[in-house]
Order: C-alpha cells, then sequence, then structure tokens
C-alpha cells in the first residue's frame, strides 16, 4: 500500500470519527429534551402551566435547531410537538377541572 492509500483511509477514518461525535452530541441533547418532557412537563406532579407551557415551546425551539442533522426524523416530531400543544393542555385543563386542580398549582408533595 502506498501512502497516497494511507492518506485516503486517514481521512475517511477522521471524518467518519467527526460524524460520530456529531452524532453521540445530538442523541445527548435529544435526550435530555425527551427527558425534560416527560418528567417536567407530562408527569402530573410538576411545575405550574405557565412553566411547563415556556418549557415545552423550549423543547420545541431546540429540536428546531437541531432539525438539520437530522431531518427525517427530528422535523416529523418536533412538528407533531408543535401541532399537539394545544390538544395536551386542552386535555390536561380538562382532567385538572374534573379533578377540582388549580391550572396554575398543578405540584403535589412528596408522600
Amino acid at each position: 500500500m502506498n501512502d497516497y492509500q494511507g492518506n485516503r483511509w486517514s481521512k475517511k477514518l477522521t471524518l467518519a470519527r467527526l460524524a460520530e461525535q456529531k452524532a453521540q452530541q445530538l442523541f445527548q441533547d435529544i435526550a435530555i429534551l425527551l427527558d425534560w418532557l416527560k418528567n417536567d412537563i407530562l408527569a402530573l406532579a410538576g411545575p405550574d402551566y405557565h412553566c411547563r407551557s415556556e418549557l415545552w415551546d423550549f423543547i420545541v425551539a431546540e429540536l428546531k435547531q437541531r432539525e438539520d442533522s437530522c431531518l427525517h426524523r427530528i422535523r416529523p416530531f418536533r412538528t407533531a410537538l408543535f401541532n399537539q400543544k394545544k390538544i395536551y393542555w386542552l386535555l390536561l385543563l380538562f382532567w385538572m377541572k374534573n379533578l377540582a386542580i388549580s391550572p396554575n398549582v398543578l405540584i403535589f408533595p412528596c408522600i
């Protein structure tokens, strides 16, 4: 094998490692956002309505920033979150009304 082929493979390996690092960072970022969605927004106990709403908007904005990294996977999910926000809040308000819970007080003490 001559030096030219060695350089070619070395360059491909370097590019592959950079792509791997970007993919790992994207995975970590998305995992954090989904964790917030699960534990801070969709959980029964948690922040009040306004905080949840702001966090929802923040997550949608952060997903939009990362959309170009994996367009075919992130855009459908981000679009669904954006479109379903009103439905989620209406459902949440319906539950709170039936449970006689104030919409601004959704914090439950640990037992």
